[in-house]
């Protein structure tokens, strides 16, 4: 899943700096982690491009050979074995999915943003992995951890407001009351 790091469309909207130091060095590295991925794994991977860079001619470069395909994460993630993201919301997807996350950082990210993902990865439980360690299988593996996903949803995801299996029926009569 990608969260487009050094080129957010937000961050000339906010007038803010991409989250990345070295957009070059991170490009080959973050390439060349994917493909040690696909070879560990016998796995393909398939980019879930940020649906908001769809249009960029640049935007699919930055990942090399690997596909990319936008408007399509929740059911990219859906059928996917594994998720590895660096920080999105729709890492989501993952959790609601139950599947296995490998959250990706890097020293090339600024401190904030290694902070963000390494507290999303203790929260939910995934293995964190920094792009500039070593390559190893057991380094790489995505993990699951369904208790922590479980207390994530349960906190975060769940409108504690409507209880019922219909929550969008429960909201819209909620709320039209109050109009």
């Amino acid at each position: 899943i990608d969260d487009a790091p050094h080129n957010h469309p937000d961050f000339k909207k906010l007038n803010s700096l991409p989250q990345l130091i070295d957009i070059k060095n991170y490009k080959k590295k973050l390439q060349e982690l994917l493909s040690q991925f696909e070879y560990y794994f016998g796995t393909k991977i398939v980019i879930a491009g940020h649906p908001r860079l769809k249009n960029s001619s640049i935007y699919k470069k930055n990942f090399g050979r690997f596909k990319v395909l936008f408007d399509q994460t929740e059911n990219l993630v859906a059928s996917s074995r594994y998720v590895i993201a660096h920080d999105s919301t729709s890492i989501n997807y993952a959790i609601l999915h139950k599947k296995p996350i490998l959250s990706l950082n890097s020293k090339l990210f600024y401190h904030h943003y290694q902070n963000k993902i390494k507290k999303m990865s203790t929260l939910i439980g995934s293995n964190h992995f920094y792009l500039e360690n070593k390559y190893f299988k057991k380094n790489l593996f995505p993990k699951l951890n369904l208790k922590k996903y479980d207390k994530y949803i349960n906190t975060f995801l769940k409108c504690r407001a409507l209880s019922s299996e219909k929550p969008w029926s429960d909201f819209i009569v909620k709320f039209s009351k109050k109009l």
